[in-house]
């Protein structure tokens, strides 16, 4: 028996509406799928931009930490002298009395752990950087170590990889030892100049033993050279300095390569020398350029010490220097200097004023003892 049209036509119409039913639902299906998937996406994107946030928040924490670390600002007192450790200044009186850093919509919480070994300063430092709703957060952990900037004290007042020319009435002592000037070249102490060295006097009721205790119980000074004789003090023509090269001198004072010392050990890097000539107590600073014509400075003072170097010539008037000064170039000063403490010359070594040089080992001691705050390498980790 064959089926009505009506009835054909009732049976397609229900399965094209199965079938539409079932695309609809396999569309939407589809649809929230793909709509969860955008949302996870884009749930994932910004949980991935919080989180580079809260490092880079984390990091920028650390990194503060450590320059305050090495420019000794880390821990600040207040007028009734209690200290703070701290790297913000919350209400702004100066103190840094916090160790969170806000940014634009981070912050970071810095906690800095500090060991002594040996008199030498060790910081472990954490830093937990986050949202400012704490949806995201990452730490950073580096440690930083205080190392020596001057490894290899100098035991003579003057050394010179070249030639020693004074012409004027100026003096070289060293009453904690026999040796005054090391040359790899010539000494010449002009015959009518008043050009003079000194050495610790024998004849010193508590000779040798006061070479050791000079602030205290100094020695006396005895005539060693002068522009008619040149004393056993005097060394000169040392093939083995004459022959160093210019990394090599260096190093053999400071442990370092010079490019290596400048980014990791000095404490004021100046191209100016009203910039490297100001605010010089117990720094490490390092000069780039000649330092031509025009008036000198003091670097350092009794009590803090400081460590000069100057990469080129230093060719001014006066300068007076508590601690060590070393001269790449060529070191030529006119009028009244004064050095306690040592000088180095990578080149040639000159002087038409007054010039005097003192050694003195407890400055250069105290210069050896300036903190500088490194990163100790292979520490950085974050989390």
């Amino acid at each position: 028996m064959r089926n009505s049209p009506g009835k054909i036509n009732k049976q397609q119409g229900m399965a094209v509406l199965a079938i539409s039913i079932i695309l609809l639902v396999l569309i939407t299906l589809i649809s929230s799928y793909l709509s969860r998937s955008v949302l996870l996406e884009q749930k994932l994107v910004n949980n991935d931009k919080r989180a580079k946030e809260a490092f880079e928040a984390a990091e920028s924490g650390a990194l503060m930490t450590m320059e305050q670390l090495r420019a000794n600002t880390y821990y600040s007192q207040d007028s009734d002298n209690n200290q703070h450790a701290g790297n913000n200044d919350v209400d702004g009186d100066g103190v840094n009395d916090s160790n969170l850093i806000t940014f634009n919509q981070t912050q970071a919480l810095v906690s800095v752990k500090e060991e002594d070994n040996g008199g030498r300063n060790f910081y472990t430092i954490t830093s937990t950087g986050s949202q400012s709703d704490f949806s995201a957060s990452r730490t950073v952990e580096v440690k930083m170590q205080s190392l020596s900037p001057l490894p290899n004290i100098p035991d003579n007042p003057m050394s010179a990889r070249s030639t020693v020319y004074f012409d004027g009435n100026g003096t070289v002592r060293n009453l904690e030892g026999h040796s005054t000037i090391w040359s790899g070249s010539n000494v010449r102490l002009k015959h009518n100049a008043t050009e003079k060295t000194y050495v610790a006097d024998p004849a010193s009721i508590n000779y040798p033993g006061c070479m050791d205790t000079r602030l205290t119980d100094p020695c006396g000074q005895a005539l060693s050279s002068d522009g008619t004789t040149v004393g056993l003090d005097v060394i000169e023509y040392d093939s083995d300095l004459a022959n160093l090269t210019d990394t090599d001198l260096f190093m053999n004072t400071f442990g370092l390569t010079p490019e290596i010392y400048r980014e990791t050990m000095v404490t004021k890097d100046c191209s100016d020398f009203a910039c490297a000539s100001s605010d010089t107590e117990g720094q490490v600073i390092w000069y780039e350029g000649d330092a031509g014509s025009g008036p000198g400075a003091t670097f350092g003072s009794a009590d803090e010490p400081a460590i000069v170097i100057i990469n080129g010539d230093y060719l001014r008037n006066n300068i007076n220097v508590y601690g060590l000064l070393f001269v790449m170039g060529d070191f030529d000063t006119k009028g009244n200097s004064t050095i306690k403490g040592a000088v180095i010359v990578g080149g040639n070594a000159s002087e038409t004023g007054s010039v005097y040089i003192d050694y003195y080992s407890e400055l250069l001691n105290r210069a050896a003892s300036i903190d500088v705050n490194t990163t100790e390498a292979g520490s950085w980790k974050d989390f």
